[in-house]
């Protein structure tokens, strides 16, 4: 009896662990009004220059925060990356905004939740990167908040590449962001690991 439960607990740990979904995030940051976290759709680079994480915002019912180029008032998020290792650079790729209207003014942001695809350019795409973002942002209701965010996290270099679960919420993000065309396959990820 005792050797079938072992055996029975044995086989349900394995399927639990080759069930189970890969998720690659950093914690939640922010302020009360908004909280940020840093998600990736890859469970490492894949020996590749470039990588794209996606940066998450939570907003507080009615708050709202800004696009690049806000209009009326306000500022977009600014994005220190300085004590990250591996990382020549980052291009932020922002969503097609909708036009929202903060203390009587006219601006273009986001409210609820957006998802600001990254792109980072790694320095050696054969090292993981140790992403280090401290991440600068207003939000709006009755008034305006400035709030500051650090969000760590880390992507291990390797070739066997998995898509994580927060995959196709990043992918529908980068499809809205008009300005730059980049998407998984510019990245080469294979976008049929999604429906898996």
């Amino acid at each position: 009896m005792m050797i079938k439960k072992i055996c029975f607990l044995t086989i349900f740990i394995f399927l639990f662990f080759t069930k189970t979904t890969i998720a690659l995030e950093s914690s939640w940051e922010g302020i009360k009004e908004a909280k940020l976290r840093l998600i990736s759709p890859i469970s490492n680079t894949n020996i590749q220059n470039s990588v794209i994480v996606g940066l998450e915002y939570q907003l507080k019912d009615g708050w709202k925060t800004y696009w690049k180029s806000p209009g009326a008032g306000g500022f977009p998020q600014e994005i220190e990356y300085l004590k990250s290792k591996n990382i020549k650079k980052i291009e932020i790729l922002w969503p097609s905004p909708t036009q929202i209207s903060i203390l009587n003014l006219k601006s273009l942001g986001y409210k609820k939740k957006v998802i600001f695809p990254i792109e980072i350019e790694l320095e050696n795409r054969l090292k993981p990167v140790d992403i280090h973002f401290n991440v600068h942002f207003l939000v709006c209701k009755d008034i305006c908040i400035p709030g500051d965010a650090n969000l760590n996290l880390f992507i291990p270099s390797g070739k066997s590449l998995k898509l994580t679960i927060y995959a196709h919420d990043i992918e529908k993000y980068i499809t809205q962001s008009p300005l730059k065309n980049t998407n998984f396959t510019d990245l080469q990820i294979n976008k049929s690991l999604l429906y898996i």
